[in-house]
């Protein structure tokens, strides 16, 4: 039956529209997005259909990708102006960590080994930022990932019985693959919280 349908299409004269509505009917926004490019570069390298499939679902996968990447980020809660692990400099902080003992953090297996860590220290030493920079890693591997102030996480807890938005960001973060948890030394916190 495929057969008969495919003869009996004009492939040369398939609207770009109706295309783009299957490709939508399907829930492929981001390949529909992009199929009047994939089309034209199809044409101009004189593509197989395989290879122009191939494109439309790695394309679409990209796209899902990036936007979940975008999702998990805007989720974390991250600080103001976190910067990638990339730009920092081990040397510039006087926390001790050395370049070799940050790439083994940036290769994430002890997250993947359900593993944590703690950084301790006195203020200034550049634990907050290690920890976002290893948060963002996670996000960019498509880990999800919150962080949050223990006064806010206090918070949360003695809320998220009553207020809708408490509950639901509790919600988030039992399930969050990594929680970042900054100036736990500095609240207070009874039994029951901790």
């Amino acid at each position: 039956m495929n057969r008969e349908i495919l003869k009996s299409m004009d492939t040369g004269h398939i609207p770009v529209q109706r295309l783009t509505a299957l490709l939508e009917t399907f829930t492929l926004k981001h390949a529909a997005r992009m199929l009047p490019d994939l089309l034209e570069t199809a044409d101009l390298q004189d593509s197989s259909c395989r290879e122009f499939l191939l494109a439309v679902l790695e394309t679409e996968v990209k796209g899902r990708n990036e936007r979940r990447r975008k999702r998990n980020y805007s989720a974390a809660h991250f600080p103001p102006n976190i910067r990638p692990l990339e730009e920092f400099d081990p040397e510039e902080l006087e926390s001790g960590i050395t370049h070799a003992q940050l790439s083994v953090l940036k290769e994430l297996s002890w997250l993947d080994n359900c593993g944590n860590l703690v950084f301790a220290g006195p203020p200034g030493l550049g634990k907050t930022m290690i920890a976002c920079g290893l948060g963002l890693q996670a996000v960019n591997s498509g880990y999800t990932v919150c962080f949050e102030k223990m006064t806010n996480l206090i918070k949360i807890l003695d809320t998220a019985e009553t207020e809708r938005a408490a509950g639901f960001r509790l919600k988030n973060i039992k399930k969050a693959q990594l929680v970042i948890i900054d100036e736990i030394g500095y609240t207070p916190i009874s039994r029951g919280q901790a």
